[in-house]
């Protein structure tokens, strides 16, 4: 038998592979709820609208074919479903990933899950919207009863045109 020689300099500088580690259901349900602009419970609730439907079924099939879950606890984990439901959305998917519309969502639900740190990032910006939108919400409301107190007539608008220049 004839020994062959190992060069160590070339394996010592050899980065390891990092360990293939599959996306926690909760990731998968956030990045969709993120990518699509809707909130988590929409996303796990029992709503049909396509607005909420699609991006669910979508967030389904990737926590089937990503991760090591049963069908009964991953339909749990979004919102109670029955697990005949998660097999519906897993056969309808499948067939459809790879068409243009249905690919193109799926990799930006992927590329959301491969960042981590700025999914972390995007929920504390969208909370920190969603606290100013509210504060700004309730100043509104508090000063439009402070006006009909006194007597101002005061019409309900979403946004007010006022001073900007645009016509009402």
């Amino acid at each position: 038998m004839e020994c062959h020689a190992i060069d160590w300099t070339e394996i010592a500088f050899v980065e390891p592979a990092p360990p293939k580690v599959a996306p926690k259901v909760g990731d998968i349900i956030l990045a969709t709820a993120l990518v699509f602009d809707i909130d988590v419970a929409d996303l796990i609730g029992h709503d049909r609208k396509r607005r909420f439907a699609q991006p669910r079924q979508l967030a389904m099939y990737l926590a089937r074919t990503l991760t090591a879950g049963s069908y009964p606890k991953l339909a749990r984990m979004f919102g109670g479903k029955d697990h005949s439901t998660l097999i519906y959305t897993v056969r309808k998917i499948a067939p459809l990933a790879t068409a243009a519309p249905v690919a193109d969502q799926l990799a930006r639900i992927l590329i959301a899950l491969k960042a981590p740190e700025l999914l972390k990032d995007a929920v504390r910006e969208r909370a920190e919207y969603r606290v100013k939108a509210e504060a700004e919400s309730l100043r509104r409301e508090a000063r439009a009863r402070l006006l009909r107190e006194r007597g101002y007539a005061v019409r309900a608008c979403q946004h007010s045109t006022m001073g900007t220049g645009a016509a009402a």
